[in-house]
């Protein structure tokens, strides 16, 4: 069958207005929500620290809707789809909006089951549970061996994971000791899945810091907004951290 000069055109017409129809649609599902802000968050601090708190965060805040990825950003060209990030490192971007969030407090943890007689662990005894930034593995271990002069425990041996909540599960289930953030099991030490070998606290390198991204007066006012709320909660944490004692 073949069309005549009248059903060319048309078919010729109907084609430009599908591919014209495909087209905004498109555009629309690829455009930001007005009110959405797109955030890309470590993973760890995403799971267990922000988690818990997100439903406050609704409560005050409903309007606005959280895009939340974990993906591995370490250079300002690499965060464009980004309305904000919190980053973990050593010290703000160059050139950014940023705005330090927190410092790692680290503390030394293992499960319960590994108490003897009332007794911690020994760590020449157990395995170490280390953490790895990007290929690289965090010096959390030779940092606290060397600040407490424990020379007689080599850092080196262990299990090494892409990210802290896999080390602190680890821990839980009894594998290994591990140096952590404080601030990423107060829930697992105030249930007793995890306990402290003793009272000794470091304050890290690295630590938690926010970078706006937004351009646009709207967007930025709805990232300060979501910025404000994240320091009231960290405050919050830091004023319980003062008047709980340690277990």
């Amino acid at each position: 069958m073949e069309l005549t000069p009248q059903g060319r055109e048309l078919a010729q017409g109907v084609d430009q207005a599908l591919a014209h129809v495909a087209k905004v649609i498109d555009q629309i599902q690829h455009t930001p929500r007005q009110n959405q802000l797109a955030i890309n968050i470590p993973p760890t601090f995403a799971t267990r620290w922000l988690a818990p708190r997100l439903a406050d965060f609704r409560k005050h805040h409903p309007h606005i809707d959280l895009s939340i990825t974990n993906n591995f950003v370490r250079h300002p060209r690499d965060a464009k789809p980004y309305s904000c990030l919190i980053t973990f490192d050593q010290q703000a971007w160059p050139d950014c909006d940023s705005r330090l969030l927190m410092h790692e407090r680290h503390v030394m943890v293992a499960s319960p089951d590994l108490w003897r007689d009332g007794l911690p662990p020994r760590l020449e005894n157990v395995t170490l549970l280390h953490v790895l930034n990007g290929e690289e593995r965090l010096p959390v271990w030779e940092k606290w061996i060397k600040n407490f002069a424990l020379t007689h425990i080599d850092p080196a041996p262990g299990l090494s994971f892409s990210t802290l909540d896999q080390a602190i599960n680890t821990a839980i289930m009894g594998a290994g000791v591990a140096v952590v953030d404080a601030a990423m099991v107060t829930r697992e030490l105030a249930s007793c899945s995890l306990r402290r070998l003793n009272q000794l606290e470091m304050q890290g390198s690295y630590g938690y810091w926010f970078i706006n991204l937004t351009k646009d007066q709207q967007s930025r006012a709805l990232v300060t907004l979501f910025r404000d709320w994240l320091q009231e909660q960290l405050a919050q944490a830091e004023d319980i951290r003062r008047v709980v004692p340690t277990p």
